[in-house]
């Protein structure tokens, strides 16, 4: 038996985009923190350079416009805010969104090399935008071979991971802007919604539930000071309905507690107000942590510890296993 830890990154939010190497520390710790009787496969995904070309282009056009030169933040502009925006585009375009899917197919065709259905597991390891490229791919009907001009790579994708026993037994999602999803829910009956995950998410879940006998596990992480991290404890089973009745173990886990920066922040603040700069507090606080909280879970322990943990009980428990 072999529990193979599927990892797929986000957005950087700080100044180098994610490189290949980005889930090394994490499962550093997993190995480490990990029972020797868990065997343990990862499979870490990546997709960082794909739009790469098309972002150096269109900074190249920015910084060659007259007003350039004025604006402020250029760094910002030009590094982290272009990344995202260009990242957000992948989901958005699904000519570029080919391109990662492709991707994504041959990493996870070789990486599940050896997998045994019915007797390993697969476990999802999503980082920010990251779970949001991955969920919609294994779960939007834009993808469907009749919405997307027969195009069938995706459907590959989702039989290697799916089969017909369901092999994915823990959902482990950091940094998590589910909000996204929540509101591609809104629909007009004259309209198609194709980037709505929650019909089939629907269904995969009471599929699941058939043969399972314990609910089933999906951990969410989030640093105190990461603003595009989204709690769904209580938006997800809204999101979901009757099928996440009984059927899902949803929790919320803060992976780094306020009061670690409230001296930090309570000092900012007395030296704001000498300068009557009170109200840009959240400001300041968002420019001094906000991008390194949003890639922390990386490296934090308490994630890797919650990840061991989840995977090792279903290990353990015969109702976790196919009834």
């Amino acid at each position: 038996m072999t529990e193979y830890l599927l990892f797929i990154h986000g957005v950087n939010t700080r100044e180098t985009r994610d490189q290949p190497t980005y889930a090394d520390q994490l499962i550093e710790q997993i190995q480490r923190l990990r029972s020797p009787q868990t065997r343990i496969k990862p499979v870490p995904l990546y997709w960082g350079d794909v739009n790469i070309e098309a972002e150096q282009k269109l900074q190249k056009r920015l910084e060659e416009s007259p007003a350039w030169e004025k604006l402020y933040f250029k760094e910002f502009r030009a590094n982290q805010f272009l990344q995202f925006t260009g990242d957000a585009a992948l989901y958005l375009s699904r000519a570029v969104g080919k391109q990662i899917v492709e991707y994504l197919i041959q990493q996870a065709e070789s990486g599940l090399q050896g997998f045994t259905l019915g007797t390993d597991h697969i476990h999802l390891i999503t980082h920010s935008l990251g779970a949001i490229i991955l969920f919609d791919v294994l779960f939007s009907s834009r993808w469907d071979e009749k919405n997307a001009g027969g195009y069938k790579g995706v459907e590959k994708l989702r039989e290697r991971i799916f089969h017909d026993s369901t092999p994915i037994r823990s959902i482990h999602t950091m940094g998590f802007p589910l909000g996204l999803f929540s509101l591609t829910t809104v629909s007009d009956p004259q309209l198609p919604n194709t980037h709505d995950i929650t019909s089939r998410l629907r269904q995969y879940l009471q599929d699941l539930c058939g043969t399972l006998k314990t609910p089933f596990p999906w951990r969410n992480y989030l640093h105190s000071m990461d603003i595009i991290a989204t709690p769904i404890e209580q938006l997800l089973p809204e999101m979901l309905g009757a099928a996440a009745e009984g059927c899902l173990d949803v929790k919320d886990i803060v992976t780094q507690e306020t009061g670690i920066f409230s001296r930090l922040f309570s000092r900012i603040s007395q030296a704001l107000s000498l300068i009557e700069l009170e109200g840009e507090v959240e400001q300041v606080q968002l420019a001094v942590s906000g991008g390194e909280a949003h890639s922390n879970y990386w490296s934090s322990r308490v994630v890797a510890s919650t990840i061991v943990q989840t995977i090792e009980a279903t290990v353990r428990q015969p109702q976790l296993q196919p009834a």
